[in-house]
């Protein structure tokens, strides 16, 4: 505990209750080997725990082994695991997934609401449906909740939970202080959709990532990075925006540059090439995936073109970080497993082949709860943090 700074004593004491929080996590334990274990003397100790018992963060558990020294056994207090639950919310196209997970990360409760219902209530409403159905659904109540991480396809402000820029529109209406009150008391985070992804997926063995990328193609295309177990987020969060990173197209972009990756792989892009296949100009992204589950070969070797620039940044990508793992997703994925399967042999090409093994692509599911899953992992991890 060497390293912990000195700070206002609101934030001590917040520190001090999830120094506390960690250690009960992990086992029952008396007041005396919390101060032992913790580093706080008794009387810190016995205060802290005063908060966490009348908040129902921990409780009392019996009595501890027999004193060595011959005095009373010690009173024991654990977790209430029963008081301590998180909610995940992944915000995409089609509209909003939640889970509720306990503190063994598994799905207590999971809803869905489809986009065309946002209308009259408005996105921030329609979260705030989401957590009440989840609530319903787990059996719980919001003072179970103690946080949530809502998790969006667009460039965020982590710090001051804003949105800097996304390709859906409804998002830039997100009210967080609406959703802060339906859960108050919570401690709520926002972050973009990859981020989590990367940093909630769970690897061989069960570890997590330290040195690994995510390229994920939904409504944009993001780039998730983590070197030596900390998320690349730049100077103001831009980090990762692949969407408009150049990809040697020939189309003016909506940010004003010609030949961004969102010119030749975003959803529009896309839907004009299926336009374009279909001499139809009322084709839409449901139509391409329908044609490509059906294995249409025109189809796919028209789209393997752009996906062949991506190819080759993903070839520089491991030259620039050698990572252990790469993850790419996308919901195209699912319905044409041929395109995953280009990418990952068009860009061994272009790194050496020692820096990476080709097995460690990891193609990833983005249309289940799995992004919602890895924002309540973060929430989870973000609320022990030290």
């Amino acid at each position: 505990m060497s390293g912990i700074k000195v700070g206002r004593p609101g934030v001590m004491r917040d520190l001090n209750k999830n120094i506390i929080l960690n250690i009960v996590r992990k086992k029952k334990v008396s007041k005396i080997e919390l101060s032992r274990l913790s580093g706080l003397n008794p009387s810190t100790v016995t205060n802290v725990m005063g908060e966490l018992l009348l908040e129902k963060k921990i409780e009392y558990c019996g009595k501890g082994e027999n004193n060595k020294n011959g005095g009373p056994k010690p009173d024991m207090y654990k977790l209430n695991a029963q008081n301590h639950f998180f909610i995940g919310v992944d915000i995409f196209r089609k509209g909003i997934k939640g889970v509720v997970l306990d503190l063994e990360e598994s799905i207590v409760a999971k809803d869905f609401i489809d986009a065309r219902s946002y209308e009259s209530p408005g996105i921030s409403g329609a979260i705030v449906c989401l957590i009440e159905n989840l609530l319903e659904k787990g059996g719980l109540t919001v003072d179970k909740i103690v946080a949530a991480t809502i998790s969006v396809a667009a460039l965020v402000d982590t710090n001051g939970k804003k949105i800097i820029a996304t390709n859906i529109p409804e998002l830039r209406a997100l009210d967080m202080g609406q959703i802060c009150g339906a859960l108050p008391g919570a401690r709520i985070y926002m972050d973009n959709d990859i981020n989590l992804l990367l940093t909630g997926y769970i690897f061989d063995k069960g570890s997590s990532p330290e040195n690994a990328l995510c390229v994920g193609i939904r409504s944009g295309i993001g780039l998730g990075i983590i070197t030596n177990g900390k998320i690349v987020r730049g100077k103001s969060g831009m980090s990762g925006d692949l969407s408009h990173y150049y990809a040697n197209g020939s189309k003016r972009c909506k940010c004003g540059n010609i030949g961004c990756f969102d010119t030749i792989l975003g959803e529009d892009a896309l839907v004009e090439l299926l336009c374009g296949y279909l001499q139809n100009k009322e084709a839409t992204i449901e139509n391409l995936y329908e044609i490509l589950s059906r294995g249409d070969a025109r189809l796919i070797s028209l789209i393997e073109k752009p996906f062949g620039q991506l190819a080759i940044f993903i070839g520089g990508l491991v030259q620039l970080f050698n990572p252990t793992h790469i993850l790419i997703g996308g919901e195209i994925f699912n319905y044409c497993e041929r395109l995953f399967d280009y990418i990952v042999s068009s860009s061994s090409g272009y790194y050496n082949a020692g820096s990476f093994e080709r097995e460690n692509f990891i193609k990833i599911h983005l249309e289940d709860e799995t992004i919602a899953r890895c924002a309540g992992k973060y929430a989870i991890d973000e609320y022990f943090r030290l």
